[in-house]
């Protein structure tokens, strides 16, 4: 009796020596984790403050405090007060609702767009607006952009106001070319370009796809009146002086500072709420930080970067909101500087009918007229497609967004076009 009540004892005392053991080792295991986890959270945490004042000191915003006196160093108070007044007007109810009455996209339109009826009815209503162009006008001669109060969560309100602005002086525009008044023409796209630098903010991703497709809204509204017998060759000079290109590198490193005040404790948009980690948000950091180089050889690096983006997003491989927002942003240039090129060599087409009264017969003669003057290719280095109607003594210029899609031209059935008439 007393040897099996031993054996049970020997038993019981080995499986608590076991367990014990386990449990020790385990629990030491735990603690490892946990302590190698910790150190790598506070060293993260302590690296990123060290990053954020090397930005602070270099005048790199790193929270809600420092954006704010960023913004302001980038931007002008001169008009901030008519700016403010005119964006107000400009988004009012009374002038929402009348613009709306000219919206191509109308379902029922009251009249027929391009009708007689149409534009005596945009005549009256812009001459009841034309103060508020005029005050547009005069303000846009100011320095450039404008510094406005904004909430860093809402700022883009004001860019929507800002399209109510550029929508009305496209109607300006949209009347002086139905006149074939070439200088009244002339000065409402010059008051659009001064209008869009105004708010040439580059708040983040947001604010620079609204700047981006005001400057396609300038863009398209030259190209339009390619078709027509309206400008001379001095005012076409003029049109390509305001389309120069952007200063890549400069707007990516302004979007790159805003993005990066986002990974700080204090961060305007709460980005913190969702990277909760110190790791996390430094190798964000990191990305940021090898994302200022890629401009440095120009849209080479952002084709690059874009063709990942692409591919990657293709075939399902998983990228981070960050990586995805360079590779949207990517493409949102390489776009931008695609239609610039292909407004460019536009007008040095209408350039060379005026002055050969004819159109050219490829490509390689528009060249040597332009004497080098003007890229006839897209970023990717395709060659812009070329046709001409001899007929309707019309010639288009296109080109294509990526490698698989042509865009319809009127006379070839491709898109992404500018036709030209003689």
């Amino acid at each position: 009796m007393n040897n099996k009540s031993n054996s049970f004892s020997n038993r019981n005392s080995a499986w608590y020596f076991r367990f014990s053991t386990w449990a020790g080792l385990s629990g030491l295991m735990l603690v490892a984790i946990v302590s190698t986890f910790a150190w790598r959270e506070i060293a993260a945490a302590r690296e990123l403050n060290e990053e954020s004042s090397r930005d602070r000191q270099a005048g790199r915003p790193v929270d809600r405090e420092s954006l704010a006196a960023w913004y302001r160093s980038q931007t002008s108070t001169e008009g901030t007060v008519e700016w403010s007044e005119i964006l107000t007007l400009a988004s009012s109810q009374f002038i929402s609702n009348r613009m709306q009455l000219f919206q191509k996209e109308s379902i029922d339109p009251p009249f027929p767009v391009g009708s007689q009826e149409y534009y005596d009815h945009l005549k009256d209503f812009l001459r009841e607006v034309q103060p508020l162009i005029e005050r547009i006008r005069a303000v846009g001669t100011l320095k450039k952009p404008v510094w406005i109060p904004i909430q860093f969560d809402e700022y883009w309100n004001r860019f929507y106001a800002s399209r109510s602005v550029l929508q009305l002086l496209s109607l300006e525009f949209e009347s002086a070319v139905h006149e074939r008044d070439s200088s009244r023409a002339i000065q409402s796209l010059g008051t659009m370009r001064d209008s869009i630098a105004a708010f040439d903010w580059y708040l983040g991703s947001i604010s620079t796809h609204l700047s981006i497709g005001h400057r396609h809204t300038l863009y398209y509204s030259i190209t339009k009146t390619l078709e027509v017998d309206l400008w001379d060759e001095a005012q076409l000079v003029s049109l390509k002086e305001m389309i120069r290109p952007l200063d890549l590198n400069a707007v990516w490193q302004k979007i790159l500072d805003v993005e990066g005040s986002q990974l700080t404790s204090d961060s305007p948009r709460g980005l913190v709420d969702f990277v909760p980690l110190p790791s996390l948000k430094k190798q964000m950091f990191d990305q940021l930080q090898q994302s200022r180089s890629l401009v440095k050889d120009g849209y080479r690096g952002l084709r690059g970067l874009w063709k990942r983006h692409s591919t990657d997003s293709a075939t399902g491989y998983w990228w981070s909101n960050q990586q995805f927002m360079f590779g949207e942003m990517a493409q949102v240039f390489l776009r931008l500087e695609d239609h610039r090129r292909l407004t460019m060599a536009a007008i040095e087409l209408k350039r060379f009918s005026l002055e050969k009264k004819r159109l050219p017969t490829d490509l390689r003669e528009l060249d040597q007229f332009a004497q080098g003057g003007v890229e006839l290719e897209t970023c990717e280095g395709i060659r812009f497609g070329y046709e001409i109607d001899n007929d309707a003594k019309a010639a288009a210029l296109w080109f294509r967004f990526d490698e698989k899609t042509w865009g319809p031209s009127p006379l070839t059935g491709h898109s992404s076009s500018v036709t030209i008439s003689l």
